[in-house]
């Protein structure tokens, strides 16, 4: 009877370690794993604050681009025409 008694309680002692030491096993791997989770967004809000720096970057840059050629635009427009003026002038001079 007692030797009974002894191994009930022996296992139920074992069966208390251990499912002791799973809940810490698990405690430990839900820390790790929240850890994680909040690295991860850490590591998504930076990649999303990045992409859009660089998308905030490229329309800057196409708005220079843009305004660039509308400048090209009308010096190669005002050189044609002082082109077309000059060429008329001389045809002027060379009538007279």
């Amino acid at each position: 009877m007692y030797r009974n008694l002894f191994h009930d309680y022996r296992l139920i002692d074992l069966t208390t370690r251990h499912r002791a030491e799973t809940e810490m096993e698990t405690e430990r791997l839900r820390a790790n794993q929240n850890q994680a989770e909040r690295t991860l967004e850490s590591r998504e809000r930076t990649h999303r604050q990045r992409v859009k720096g660089l998308e905030e970057q490229v329309s800057t840059l196409r708005d220079q681009l843009g305004q660039e050629m509308k400048k090209r635009q009308q010096y190669i427009r005002s050189d044609k025409f002082l082109l077309i003026v000059i060429g008329l002038y001389e045809r002027c001079i060379h009538c007279h």
